[in-house]
């Protein structure tokens, strides 16, 4: 990294398919000068445009059901923007389809059903 650049921030998401996912710098950009805030975009394709949005928390949240790609740069004090780190991030917010359901064994204190669902 050349004394001018500011290398990318470390990320962190959930894996797998949730409600919601929260994407985390867990490690700053290294910066000759102090990290001024963090920037970030929430995209479907992974080379498709960004449109940033600053964040002073350092995080992001993504709750729209898709499949995403998040992500981050810092930007220094001087304006500059530094170089970008990007997860994945799953999000399922539809609920399934049942196909069927059928009572297998049915006791005083539980039940056991068979299904199918999509």
């Amino acid at each position: 990294m050349g004394l001018d650049e500011i290398g990318a921030p470390t990320l962190e998401a959930e894996e797998g398919w949730g409600k919601e996912r929260l994407v985390k710098v867990v490690k700053d950009a290294e910066s000759k000068n102090d990290i001024a805030y963090y920037e970030y975009c929430v995209r479907e394709d992974k080379d498709g445009e960004c449109n940033w949005e600053k964040t002073y928390t350092k995080n992001a949240q993504v709750g729209t059901t898709g499949h995403y790609y998040v992500t981050f740069r810092a930007v220094d004090v001087e304006g500059k923007k530094g170089k970008e780190a990007t997860v994945e991030v799953y999000v399922d917010n539809n609920s399934p389809d049942i196909n069927s359901f059928k009572v297998i064994e049915k006791k005083e204190t539980s039940i056991k059903v068979l299904t199918e669902a999509s």
